[in-house]
C-alpha cells in the first residue's frame, strides 16, 4: 500500500464520524497554501494542516472526534514584531523551523488525542491560533465529537504579534495519524483527495470528492518517510549525535552554562536522573535531568541567555483516571507520544539560545514547574541565571493525585539541534558528557 492508498483509507474510515472543527467556511481545498505540504518560506518550514479562514474573531472551534484533551495551551501571550522576527531569522538561518519555535507559532491551541482507532492507528488532533480556550478545556478532559473548545483568533501570528485583532483570522488545524500529520509527503492533487475523503459525510463542507489526476505523479514538498514526530511535525536529525562531538558541544557550552537549579550538586551519579534513563510507566526514555527539591519555591533559572519560545504557565493537572488513560495508549503504542510528553512537562518553558558557533542551535527546557515568573512570554529575552519560575510537580503523578509536596523537581533538557544532549549514548557516556557541560558552572 503507497502513503497515499494507506492515508486515503484512513480518511474514508474516519470520514464516518468526523465533524469539521470550524464552519466559517468550506475547507480551503482548492488553496494549495492554505493544506498540508505547502512550503512556509518565511520560516523555512511547510505546512503541517489546514488553515479555515474566518472572518470574526470567537467563532466556534470545535472537536473533530470524540477523545481527551491532552494539550490546553490558552494563557498566550504574543511576542513583539521584533521578537517574532529574530526567532523567525533563525529558521531562516538554519533551514527549517526549530520544533519549539514552531510551538510558539501555533499561539493559544488545544490538542485532542483520539486514542488508538481499529483500521487506523493513534490519531491525535490540533487546534491553533485561537483567541481563547474555553474554560473547562483542561488536559484530560473527555471531550465529544462536536464538543466547542475555543474561538477563532490569530495568536502565533504575525498579526497577532502586530497587535492587529482582526488580521489573519483563521484555525490552523493539523490531524495525525500514526506518527505524521494526514497527507504527509503527498502531492497537491493527492493530499487535496486525502482530505476531501475525510470531509465528504461532514455536514456543510461542499468538499465532493475529487481524484488525482496527472499532479498526484509530482511529488509534495513535505516529508517522504515515515520518521518520529516532535510536537509540530518535524522530523529529527537522521542520527543521534556522536559521543566525541556532544562532548565537545558541551565543554563548549561549559563556559558560559549556569546550573538551572541550586536545589542540589547536579545529580550526575543518580542514572535515573540523567538522559536515555528508561521510562516504562509511559513507554518512553528520559531527555533530561532531574533537579530535586525539598520544598516549594526554589527557583528555575535560565542556563543560558536566550529568548523564550514557549512559556506556559496556566497548567491544570488530569486527573488520576484521566492520567492513567492517556499512558495506558503510551503502552499500547510502545512510546510516548509527542503530545502525551508535553502533557507530562505540566507548566514547562523553553528558551531558545540561538546558533552558538562550535555547537549549534540550542535550546533549553524547564519542566514540571509550579509557577511561572511574572512577565515571562514567548519573545522575552533572558539571561543566564534569570528566575524563569518555581519548581514544582506539574505534569506528574503527584500533581494529578493533588499531592503537592511530593515529587518536586526541575525536569530540564537541553536540546542541540532538535535532538536532546546525549541522544543514544550509554549511561557512562552521557555521564561523561553532561559531567563536561557542567563542569565549570556556577549556581
Amino acid at each position: 500500500m503507497t502513503p497515499y492508498q494507506r492515508d486515503l483509507a484512513a480518511a474514508a474510515r474516519l470520514a464516518q464520524d468526523f465533524v469539521m472543527p470550524n464552519n466559517c467556511r468550506p475547507p480551503p481545498l482548492d488553496s494549495p497554501y492554505s493544506m498540508p505540504n505547502a512550503p512556509r518560506a518565511y520560516r523555512s518550514g511547510v505546512h503541517a494542516g489546514v488553515d479555515f479562514l474566518c472572518s470574526a474573531a470567537g467563532d466556534p472551534v470545535v472537536s473533530v472526534l470524540s477523545g481527551q484533551v491532552v494539550v490546553a495551551a490558552g494563557g498566550y501571550t504574543d511576542p513583539t514584531p521584533s521578537e517574532w522576527n529574530e526567532l523567525l531569522n533563525a529558521a531562516i538561518a538554519l533551514g527549517d523551523t526549530p520544533a519549539y519555535t514552531n510551538a510558539m507559532l501555533s499561539g493559544a491551541y488545544v490538542v485532542v488525542d483520539h486514542g488508538i482507532i481499529d483500521g487506523v492507528g493513534h490519531v491525535v488532533s490540533l487546534y491553533a491560533h485561537l483567541d481563547a480556550v474555553d474554560p473547562g478545556i483542561r488536559p484530560g478532559l473527555r471531550v465529544d465529537a462536536g464538543q466547542r473548545l475555543g474561538g477563532v483568533g490569530n495568536t502565533g501570528t504575525r498579526a497577532g504579534a502586530s497587535g492587529n485583532r482582526y488580521g489573519q483570522l483563521h484555525l490552523h488545524w493539523n490531524f495525525y495519524v500514526g506518527d505524521r500529520y494526514l497527507g504527509a509527503g503527498l502531492s497537491t492533487a493527492e493530499t487535496r483527495a486525502v482530505y476531501a475523503e475525510l470531509f465528504s459525510q461532514a455536514a456543510g463542507t461542499g468538499a465532493g470528492t475529487p481524484h488525482p489526476g496527472d499532479a498526484a505523479l509530482t511529488p509534495g514538498p513535505g516529508p517522504a518517510e515515515p520518521g518520529t514526530i516532535t510536537p509540530i511535525g518535524r522530523k529529527p536529525l537522521a542520527g543521534p549525535i556522536p559521543f566525541e562531538e556532544a562532548r565537545a558541544a558541551a565543554e563548549l557550552l561549559s563556559a558560559d552554562i549556569v546550573v538551572p537549579s541550586d536545589c542540589g550538586p547536579v545529580p550526575l551519579d543518580r542514572a535515573s536522573a540523567l538522559p536515555n534513563a528508561p521510562r516504562p510507566y509511559r513507554s518512553g526514555i528520559h531527555q533530561g535531568i532531574d533537579f530535586w527539591c525539598p520544598a516549594l519555591g526554589q527557583p528555575a533559572v535560565a542556563a543560558l541567555a536566550g529568548r523564550v519560545v514557549v512559556a506556559v504557565g496556566d497548567f491544570e493537572d488530569p486527573t488520576p483516571l484521566e492520567w492513567n488513560q492517556l499512558l495506558d495508549t503510551a503502552a499500547v503504542l510502545g512510546t510516548t507520544p509527542p503530545y502525551t510528553l508535553m502533557m507530562l512537562y505540566g507548566n514547562h518553558m523553553a528558551v531558545d539560545h540561538g546558533i552558538i558557533d562550535g555547537v549549534g542551535h540550542v535550546v533549553s527546557l524547564y519542566a514540571h514547574l509550579d509557577g511561572l515568573e511574572p512577565g515571562i512570554r514567548p519573545g522575552l529575552r533572558v539571561e543566564a541565571g534569570q528566575p524563569l519560575g518555581t519548581i514544582g510537580n506539574s505534569g506528574t503523578r503527584a500533581g494529578a493525585a493533588g499531592a503537592v509536596h511530593d515529587q518536586l523537581h526541575l525536569h530540564w533538557e537541553l536540546h542541540i539541534d532538535g535532538q536532546y544532549l546525549g541522544i543514544g549514548l550509554s549511561h557512562e557516556d552521557t555521564r561523561a558528557v553532561y559531567t563536561a557541560l557542567f563542569g565549570n558552572a556556577s549556581g
